[in-house]
């Protein structure tokens, strides 16, 4: 079990926030940053939390991931709903060049669409 931490060991970490390490999660706040870059050596001591204060943030990040998955479910509805909208209009259009850049900005949006919901999904887990 790891005791102590140094910057080094964490990485040389430059920005505050929660970082997962081989023995669970560290929190850096700007301070922890501002004693590191005065004193690069310096080592924290980590401290584990009880199990109550674990449990209870296991379920707040359960809740959240299940919200952040709901919002990205209703989000790509939308963009489905969107896109099949205007789908419809491009193929109500008599000019070619019309039906053409509405459907390639379709593509566009889809790809990014399944990029973003993709990437947030992977982050949610």
């Amino acid at each position: 079990m790891v005791n102590k931490i140094t910057w080094r060991r964490a990485g040389g970490v430059t920005e505050p926030g929660r970082y997962m390490f081989t023995f669970g999660w560290l929190t850096v706040t700007e301070k922890d940053l501002a004693i590191w870059q005065q004193f690069p050596d310096a080592s924290f001591t980590l401290v584990e939390l009880p199990a109550q204060v674990r449990e209870s943030s296991e379920q707040v990040l359960s809740a959240a991931r299940k919200a952040g998955n709901l919002y990205l479910d209703s989000y790509e509805k939308a963009v489905d709903r969107t896109t099949e909208l205007q789908l419809k209009l491009a193929g109500l259009s008599q000019q070619e060049w019309l039906k053409s850049l509405i459907e390639a900005q379709v593509d566009v949006t889809r790809e990014l669409a399944g990029s973003y919901t993709t990437t947030a999904r992977s982050l949610l887990k």
